[in-house]
């Protein structure tokens, strides 16, 4: 602001000011206030909905440890409805995709598994590799391997190498494959410590050396012997005549 000779132009100037930017300030400072609301509004809302999907969750957990089937579907099908984006829905899918399995509800599992990658999408990707990896096993037990195949295919792993290599491995020796089976299985292992690194190691162990090296036997050479001169066949000895007792008397006379 200029300098001014007098107070007076002073508050002129300021109220001339006040007037062209006044409405914006004052709207600026309202809408900062409204979203500082919202924002407020929105955290505790949240929060209340995440405890509401956990308590679902807890709900559907205690039913399947009572082995209440039906009673953890209905808690799923609530927690799966209304709080289909958050992590405690991807849970219980995964759940109760592995109690199908033990029920021999293959289909129902497949379904479940299958939710979770399309629901699940790139916000939680571990737990959509989770589940990807799970149906891909699935499809392998059923000897369906293009499927399997195709499920994994073009894949960013990120944290889950090991597991995506492990399971090419599978599938390649599914195939009859047992080189690339080799393959998967070590660069499995760059990735795994602890008793699945043992697991690994157990089925490339499995599939034997890498070459079966066969060797030949040859029989041995044998020198050839220095030419020695042949030797003389030994005459026989004439035998001797036996003496006439004759002659033995006149000796003796």
């Amino acid at each position: 602001m200029s300098v001014y000779e007098t107070e007076d132009q002073q508050v002129e100037a300021l109220k001339k000011w006040w007037k062209e930017n006044g409405n914006s300030i004052i709207f600026g400072l309202v809408l900062g206030f409204a979203l500082l609301a919202g924002w407020r509004w929105w955290q505790s809302y949240t929060e209340q909905q995440g405890q509401i999907a956990s308590a679902l969750y807890e709900q559907v957990m205690i039913a399947l440890e009572k082995k209440d089937i039906k009673l953890a579907n209905k808690f799923a099908g609530k927690l799966l409805s209304d709080y289909s984006d958050n992590p405690y829905s991807v849970l219980a899918s995964l759940n109760l995709a592995r109690q199908d399995l033990k029920a021999g509800e293959i289909n129902s599992a497949h379904a479940r598994l299958q939710w979770v990658i399309d629901q699940n999408g790139d916000d939680l990707p571990g737990l959509t590799h989770i589940a990807r990896l799970r149906k891909a096993r699935l499809f392998l037990s059923e000897n369906k391997i293009a499927e399997a195949k195709n499920l994994i295919k073009g894949i960013d792993e990120g944290s889950f190498k090991a597991g995506y290599a492990e399971l090419r491995g599978d599938i390649a020796l599914k195939e009859g494959n047992k080189e690339d089976a080799r393959k998967d299985y070590r660069e499995a292992l760059k990735f795994l410590d602890g008793p699945h690194k043992q697991w690994v190691e157990l089925k490339l162990d499995d599939l034997g050396s890498e070459k079966q090296t066969v060797i030949e036997a040859k029989p041995p050479t044998i020198p050839l012997a220095a030419s020695v001169p042949p030797v003389s066949p030994v005459s026989p000895v004439s035998p001797v005549s036996p003496v006439s007792p004759v002659a033995e008397e006149s000796g003796t006379k």
